[in-house]
C-alpha cells in the first residue's frame, strides 16, 4: 500500500473523519457527529488524499462514495479507534478474566493437538472467551493482517508489513517410518535416502503449498531431490500409510500420535542440522500494543511453550532432536 512520506502526519482525527464519511457519505453529517466545522472536514480530507495517494471519496448524486482503497483503510481505522478507546477506558484496570469475545486462531496442521489443552487453559483463566481455532489456509496471513483473524501460528515467516511476529519455540523435526522399515536398523535418514524411499508430506499451508512444507523447504536449501509420493493436508492420515508401506515422513514432535508402537522415529543426518525451523505467533500490527492483545500474546506464548515442552519431552525422542 503506497503512502506519502508524510504518513507521520496521520492523526486520530483523520481516522474518525474517514469512518464517519464512509458511514454517512456526507461531509456535513460527519462534521456534526465529530463537532467540527465542514471546512475542517475538507481540510483533513485533502491531507489524507495526499498521504494515501488516493481520492478516497468520489462525489455522486447520492453523496460521497468511498473508493475500494478507502473501504480497506476504513476497516483499519475503525479497528484502531475501537482499540484506542478500549485502552483508554480500561487503562490501569485491565482484568483478563473479563475479556468477553471470540478468540480466533489459525495454526498449521502440525500443532492442532494444542487446541485441546489451550481450550482448557482458556476456560480456567478467561472463561468468557469463546475459542475459535482452525487450520491454516492460503489466505491466513492476509486474514491476520486485515484483523479478520486475531492470531496465527506457523513455521513460515511473513513479509506482510501488516503483521507482527513473535518467536515462540524452535521447530525440531524427526523422520518417521514403520517398524521393520529398511531404514530402521540404520537409525537415521540421510539425503540419499530421500531419493530412494517414497515420501509422504504433511502440507503446512493447505493442499499444494508450492514448496512450503517443512521437508520441501529443507530439500530446497540442501539442493536435494526427493521421491515424493503424496501430500496430505492432515497429519493423522499419514500414520496408517506409513504402517503399510516403505514411505517415510518428516515432522515436528507436535504432530506425533500418542501410540508409536507400530512406528519408529529416526534421527535426521547431520546434513539436516543447518536447516533451522521455528514456530512464530503472528498478529495484526494494527492491534499490537493494546493491553488485551499484549496479554493474549503472553498467554498464548506460555501455553504453546508448555505444549512444546511436553511434546519434546517424550521418552521416544531421547537423543533424536537437534
Amino acid at each position: 500500500m503506497k503512502t506519502g512520506e508524510n504518513i507521520r502526519d496521520l492523526s486520530i482525527i483523520h481516522l474518525h473523519i474517514l469512518v464517519e464519511l464512509i458511514k454517512n457519505g456526507n461531509a456535513c453529517s460527519a462534521a456534526k457527529r465529530l463537532n467540527v466545522s465542514q471546512p475542517t472536514i475538507s481540510y483533513h480530507l485533502g491531507k489524507m488524499r495526499k498521504i494515501f495517494f488516493d481520492d478516497l471519496f468520489i462525489k455522486t448524486n447520492n453523496g460521497l462514495k468511498p473508493t475500494e482503497r478507502c473501504r480497506k483503510l476504513g476497516t483499519i481505522a475503525a479497528d484502531l479507534i475501537s482499540r484506542i478507546e478500549e485502552d483508554m477506558a480500561h487503562a490501569g484496570d485491565f482484568i483478563p478474566e473479563e475479556i468477553d469475545r471470540e478468540l480466533s486462531i489459525v495454526a498449521d496442521n502440525t500443532v492442532s493437538r494444542w487446541f485441546g489443552p489451550l481450550l482448557l487453559e482458556v476456560l480456567d483463566r478467561t472463561p468468557r472467551i469463546k475459542l475459535c481455532a482452525r487450520g491454516w489456509s492460503f489466505s491466513s496471513f492476509d486474514d491476520i493482517a486485515a484483523g479478520r483473524v486475531q492470531f496465527g501460528i506457523h513455521v513460515m515467516k511473513s513479509d506482510n508489513k501488516g503483521i507482527y511476529q513473535v518467536e515462540l519455540a524452535p521447530c525440531y523435526r524427526v523422520f518417521v517410518v514403520r517398524k521393520n522399515h529398511p531404514l530402521a536398523d540404520k537409525g537415521f535418514v540421510e539425503k540419499s535416502d530421500l531419493a530412494e524411499f517414497p515420501i509422504v508430506l504433511h502440507d503446512l499451508s493447505g493442499m499444494n503449498s508450492h514448496g512450503n512444507s517443512l521437508l520441501e523447504r529443507t530439500l530446497s536449501q540442501m539442493n536435494a531431490k526427493a521421491n515424493i509420493l503424496a501430500k496430505l493436508g492432515d497429519c493423522r492420515g499419514i500414520w496408517d500409510i506409513l504402517k503399510h508401506t516403505n514411505a517415510i515422513t518428516y515432522t515436528p514432535p507436535h504432530s506425533l500420535p500418542e501410540d508409536l508402537s507400530e512406528l519408529q522415529l529416526l534421527r535426521p543426518a547431520s546434513c539436516f542440522e543447518d536447516v533451522k525451523g521455528c514456530y512464530y505467533l503472528s498478529v495484526c500490527r494494527a492491534n499490537y500494543g493494546s493491553q488485551e492483545t499484549d496479554w493474549l500474546i503472553s498467554f498464548l506464548s506460555q501455553s504453546f511453550s508448555r505444549f512444546t515442552e511436553q511434546c519434546y519431552g517424550r521418552e521416544e525422542l531421547e537423543n533424536l532432536l537437534y
